[in-house]
Parts: structure tokens; C-alpha cells; sequence
């Protein structure tokens, strides 16, 4: 998914994500990526994306202000932020407990114990104990006492709140929002962390011309999840490479000329439809297509051009059509005839319904990135 160029010029790294493979899932933070600038950029589900303009961070479903200007001192018992995995972590917190509530148990089977992250998006916990059962055979105790006791002995620490137990006899807990946010305050500073990633990567992208392009989506086409997904991958990463102090340019390379557009101009003077009216010599209908429209447009000329039992010449027209907005284009509209003006016209107008349509979500997900046309 990242691909840095070996140019003697001044764009050196050049990221295309239209074709990422990895996917971000909406879960609760577990483990953290480090971000290094040899290329090893992190490829776990569960990824850290934030917005240095604002210094809001987004932990996926977590929303916090980082607005304050000291941020606390993680104490040296946390994990390591390069490497963090909270699960041993908690399992450590409840094998104390263990020890502590039921001292006759065991090293062995406190240590088997199992401790796992919750994967079911219904529950509200983060991860969970769920050995209760087992520990009530040997102990020849009822579960709700063993997890009351759990409960009672659980260690006080900063990272996870009071852990709880639930109907169906596992104990719950969840990660403090107080941690998160201070995990992330200190992610953006680069303060008090033993590996210092972000400091070490900003003064290694710093003042360098980083090229992201991302979105690039199809004219006279709707937009889709996998064009979502690629803006939000590139848009964080350019806001990313921003922070780090890297001139950061973002393009969208969008589908704006070939035969598609061909076959849904061709198509459409031959449906009549309403907006490749004349009025005049020089003069066109103001009525103008929906994305959703020309997108079925292009969908039913696809069927009627691979229609065998009823042939037809709409492919060859639609050559023509982009042979003609072509010359239109690249020799001027002096250079075509009245129907090569038309052509030329019904272009625009498709490109600037789909632009309209594409800058609505671009909008609303706030990223500012600049089209480039074939």
C-alpha cells in the first residue's frame, strides 16, 4: 500500500492507497502502531488515526479534546507505547487478584487462566474473564461469589476502570477514557516516551514534499465504500505527514475521459433525455442530470452494447463521441463542428455534476484535496 519513489526530483515519497488491502475495523483501541519512517507503517486493525489541525484525536468511537497543553506522566509501570498490547496487561491485573482473593490456588492455574478482548460489537466491554466457571469446579465455589471476590481484590490502577460481571458469569472492563486521552496527548507531543517515534519521524519528513494521491473516483459515477476507504486511508495519513511538518500535497487523479464517458453521452442523445436538449444554436437547457442518473445511464447502455440478440452500433457511436470531445479538447472548440460543441458541452456538464456530488462528501468528512483529470 506505500510505495516511496527513487526520483532524483523533489517528490520523494509517493503513497497510493486507492488499492490498500488493509482495512480499519471500528473497535476500541487494543494495541498501538508505531509510526517509523522506514516504510513499516502499521498494518493491525485496530490503528490510532488522528487530526493535527485541530489536535482532536479520534479513537475510532472515543472523542476527546486534547486542548490542554500539559498532558500528565504515564507512570513507568504501563506497558511500552511502541509495543503496547493491553490484554497481558490486564491478565497480569487479574492473575493478581487471584492470588490475592483465592491464595490457595495454584501458579499454574492462575496462569491459565483466560483473559480475551471482547470481539462482539453488541457488548459494551473491552475485554473480559472467562474462567469464572472453570475456577467455581475447583474452588467448589458458586460463580458469583468467585466474582464478587474478583471484583473486591481487583488491583486499583490508571489504565482500566472498576471491572463488573454480567448474566452470563464473566467478569468485564473496560479501558478508562482518562488513558486514552492521555495515551494520545502524549503520542502527539512526543513527550516522556522512551522510543519517541513521532519526534524521530519529524525530523526525517520535516521540509520534505510528500505526494498522497487518494479518492480518485470516476466521473459520471456515484461514489462507493472503497472510494471511502481510500480517502479516509490517504486523508490520514497527508494529515499525518502534515504534523511531522512535511509539504503535503493531496491529489485525486479522477476518471474524467475514455469511453465510458463516450458510451453515457452516446447513450443519452440517443434516449433524448432531458438534459442534452438544445435550445438554440449556441444555447443548452439548464436542466441537469443527477449522479444516480448518469450512473444508470451507464449501466443500461453497458447491457444494450453486450445485448447479442439485438445488435446494436452504440459502441462504434460512442468511439466517435470520444474521438470528437477529444479533438474538442485537446485542439479547441473552433476545431469540431456544431455536434463536436455539443459533445464538448455534455462533458462538462457531467463533470460538473459529478465534482458537485464528490465535494458534498469530501465536505462533510472535511478534506481539501486537488483534482487532477486525465
Amino acid at each position: 500500500a506505500v510505495v516511496s519513489t527513487q526520483s532524483t526530483g523533489k517528490m520523494k515519497h509517493f503513497f497510493n492507497f486507492t488499492r490498500c488491502k488493509h482495512s480499519l475495523h471500528n473497535h476500541n483501541i487494543h494495541s498501538l502502531p508505531c509510526f517509523s519512517h522506514s516504510n513499516h507503517y502499521p498494518t493491525t486493525p485496530n490503528s490510532l488515526l488522528f487530526h493535527n489541525y485541530t489536535k482532536r484525536i479520534s479513537i475510532f468511537n472515543r472523542h476527546y479534546s486534547t486542548n490542554t497543553t500539559n498532558a500528565n506522566i504515564i507512570s513507568d509501570q504501563f506497558p511500552d507505547i511502541q509495543t503496547l498490547s493491553l490484554r497481558p496487561y490486564v491478565k497480569s491485573l487479574f492473575c493478581t487478584a487471584l492470588r490475592k482473593a483465592f491464595p490457595s490456588l495454584s501458579e499454574s492455574v492462575v496462569d491459565s487462566v483466560s483473559v480475551t478482548r471482547n470481539t462482539n460489537p453488541r457488548l459494551k466491554n473491552d475485554y473480559q474473564f472467562n474462567s469464572s466457571i472453570l475456577l467455581s469446579r475447583t474452588l467448589g465455589i458458586d460463580v458469583q461469589t468467585i466474582n464478587q471476590k474478583i471484583i473486591e481484590a481487583f488491583p486499583n490502577n490508571e489504565i482500566l476502570k472498576e471491572p463488573s460481571f454480567v448474566k452470563s458469569g464473566h467478569v468485564v472492563i473496560n479501558i478508562a477514557d482518562s488513558y486514552l486521552e492521555e495515551l494520545a496527548n502524549f503520542i502527539i507531543s512526543g513527550e516522556n516516551i522512551k522510543s519517541k517515534p513521532l519526534c524521530e519521524n519529524r525530523a526525517v519528513i520535516a521540509g520534505k514534499k510528500v505526494l498522497i494521491d487518494y479518492a480518485s473516483p470516476n466521473i459520471s459515477k456515484e461514489l462507493h465504500v472503497g472510494h471511502l476507504r481510500s480517502i479516509v486511508l490517504g486523508e490520514s495519513l497527508a494529515r499525518i505527514h502534515h504534523y511531522l511538518g512535511a509539504n503535503v500535497e493531496r491529489v485525486s487523479h479522477v476518471g474524467d475521459f475514455g469511453t465510458p464517458i463516450g458510451l453515457i453521452i452516446a447513450y443519452a442523445l440517443e434516449k433524448n433525455e432531458p438534459w442534452t436538449q438544445k435550445t438554440g444554436e449556441n444555447s443548452y437547457t439548464s436542466v441537469l442530470p443527477t449522479v444516480q442518473n448518469l450512473s444508470s445511464l451507464y449501466t443500461e447502455a453497458q447491457k444494450k452494447k453486450k445485448d447479442k440478440e439485438n445488435p446494436t452500433d452504440l459502441e462504434e457511436r460512442a468511439q466517435k463521441t470520444v474521438a470528437v470531445l477529444q479533438q474538442a479538447i485537446q485542439f479547441g472548440l473552433e476545431s469540431v463542428d456544431e455536434n463536436g460543441k455539443h459533445v464538448y458541452h455534455l462533458w462538462k456538464v457531467i463533470c460538473d455534476v459529478s465534482r458537485k456530488a464528490f465535494r458534498e462528501l469530501l465536505d462533510l468528512l472535511d478534506v481539501k484535496v486537488t483534482e487532477r483529470g486525465e
